[in-house]
């Protein structure tokens, strides 16, 4: 939480692997308390949230240095004088810039923590608007369209910084030695979701692969919830019987089915 997190920062080459995962699960419970706060639903973008969230917390983000930016979505929702679930899922997209709180705000001879609270709540303020114009100009075809707007702002804060006296050179805290132990996690996750998807879904495993053959078919572009579109409906049984006989005997069918011919 001291560390300027200008990158390449590993927590893990910082703190250690303990430290680093402490911070990355601190990171999450608040991403998502934040949403639930919000009553924002569970879906395929809020997952995508708080994955993004738990992961650049091994790389930059803490439990610190993402509160300004938070802060400052919050304070473009009230003026506007709109909800702020509205703009939860921006303020956590948004802390992509938070290390710029911290190298802002423990720069050593150049800034103070005034400065960096205050420069965070300026990112927080100004990336709704600017990643709602930015999303036009991609229209949906850049997954992360929030990384698009936070990397505008940060071609725009650097060479500001430096003007200011900043010395913007790049850190190399790189952690190594893992491979194995952590490569065998991320293997041994990626197997627990294929299984959770196949037989844990309330779905036959033929329809949870047929949907995800469908998933393949489509083209990917933004807004597209694979939950919402593939992964959350029940597959409703179908009736296996004909009306014919009823129909030939002289039966009517009742009109909200008869209406289905209009």
């Amino acid at each position: 939480m001291i560390t300027e997190d200008a990158l390449i920062t590993d927590y893990m080459e910082i703190a250690g692997v303990g430290a680093a995962f402490v911070n990355s699960a601190l990171v999450t419970l608040i991403s998502i308390g934040i949403l639930y706060l919000a009553k924002d639903p569970i879906n395929g973008y809020t997952v995508v949230e708080i994955g993004l969230m738990a992961g650049f917390a091994l790389f930059g983000k803490n439990i610190v240095n993402i509160w300004p930016i938070i802060g400052g979505t919050f304070l473009y929702a009230k003026l506007r004088r709109e909800p702020f679930y509205t703009y939860a899922s921006v303020s956590l997209l948004a802390t992509a810039l938070s290390p710029v709180v911290s190298y802002v705000a423990l720069d050593n001879g150049w800034g103070n923590l005034p400065a960096g609270v205050l420069v965070g709540i300026l990112i927080g303020f100004i990336l709704p608007p600017l990643s709602a114009y930015t999303y036009k100009i991609q229209n949906g075809m850049n997954l992360y369209n929030m990384g698009f707007a936070c990397g505008l702002l940060a071609l725009i804060l650097a060479p500001v910084m430096s003007s200011m006296g900043a010395d913007l050179s790049t850190n190399y805290h790189w952690a190594t030695g893992y491979n194995l132990p952590l490569g065998a996690a991320m293997g041994g996750m990626c197997i627990v979701f294929i299984a959770a998807g196949l037989f844990f879904c309330k779905r036959p495993v033929w329809a949870a692969w047929a949907g995800y053959r469908r998933l393949l078919q489509t083209t990917g572009r933004a807004p597209s919830d694979y939950l919402r579109m593939l992964g959350s409906a029940p597959v409703q049984p179908v009736h296996p019987f004909s009306a014919k006989a009823f129909v030939d005997r002289g039966g009517r069918i009742p009109a909200p089915m008869q209406s289905l011919k209009n």
